[in-house]
């Protein structure tokens, strides 16, 4: 299973782009931190009770099983393992924070064997690359060392960056039965229009995609195109041409270019 991490910042953009990139890397599922709330509401995504995390499945072929909404988190049941993704924002005070892991933590401890926890929880601990370790790191090493947990980050390169400011705050961490089967984690490099570098990662469940069936291959006779192109342009007037006139101009083109069909083998001339 291929899992796609980010903050979109509460933006339809990064959104989009998290899409561009899903689809083009044929991921799984798309997690996001601080989601646009109207997108996600719309687009039917998996959210919590506050839409501070949203989590879109694209593989249709996946055993969804109990999905548990909390305050900050959401708990999705993946055949024999479980999905936390969370949002913790920096601006709460640190009791509230506590509060928010004790929970979190708790809820991980209830379903034991294996669980993934990831998201954006502003928590700075050098064991995923953070050159210091502030108030909140210093409770969240307690949890990891009290359930044993396996960080994943690998802190070679900032999840976040704003300007000349660079932090280690986007996380995925796991319990010991699970973590050798999530593989190949890394902040990605390419432009994911948030401050926010896009995570990948891969969990060995022995998923399998829908095969994608190769698409028909379409002939177009060449000589015939440029023939049709030429005889349509020489009938109109090209400063009073509209966009949708040249659109027409090549359809029209393309589909006398093609070998004719009977017509039960009629379909759509695609753009």
């Amino acid at each position: 299973m291929k899992v796609l991490q980010i903050n979109s910042d509460r933006s339809r953009a990064y959104h989009d782009m998290a899409y561009a990139v899903a689809m083009r890397e044929e991921m799984d599922i798309i997690i996001a931190s601080e989601p646009n709330k109207k997108l996600v509401q719309e687009s039917r995504w998996i959210t919590d009770s506050r839409i501070d995390v949203a989590v879109h499945v694209r593989n249709k072929d996946l055993e969804i099983g109990n999905i548990r909404r909390e305050a900050g988190y959401v708990c999705i049941k993946i055949r024999d393992y479980n999905i936390y993704c969370g949002y913790s924002s920096p601006n709460i005070p640190l009791d509230d924070f506590k509060q928010y892991i004790d929970g979190l933590m708790e809820d991980v401890t209830s379903n034991s064997g294996k669980s993934i926890i990831l998201g954006d929880l502003n928590v700075k601990l050098p064991e995923w690359g953070s050159p210091t370790t502030d108030n909140r790191g210093a409770y969240m090493a307690e949890w990891i060392s009290t359930l044993d947990l396996v960080v994943h980050n690998n802190g070679d390169i900032p999840t976040f960056e704003r300007g000349n400011s660079t932090s280690f705050i986007d996380v995925t961490f796991s319990t010991q039965a699970f973590a050798r089967d999530i593989i190949n984690w890394k902040a990605l490099m390419e432009e994911s229009m948030s401050q926010h570098r896009f995570i990948y990662f891969e969990v060995r469940d022995g998923t399998k995609r829908r095969k994608q069936f190769e698409r028909r291959k379409t002939y177009v006779d060449s000589t015939k195109f440029k023939i049709e192109m030429q005889e349509r342009i020489e009938r109109i007037n090209v400063v009073e041409t509209s966009v949708e006139s040249c659109i027409q101009i090549v359809k029209g083109a393309y589909a006398e270019s093609q070998p004719r069909r009977s017509r039960n083998g009629m379909r759509k001339v695609p753009y």
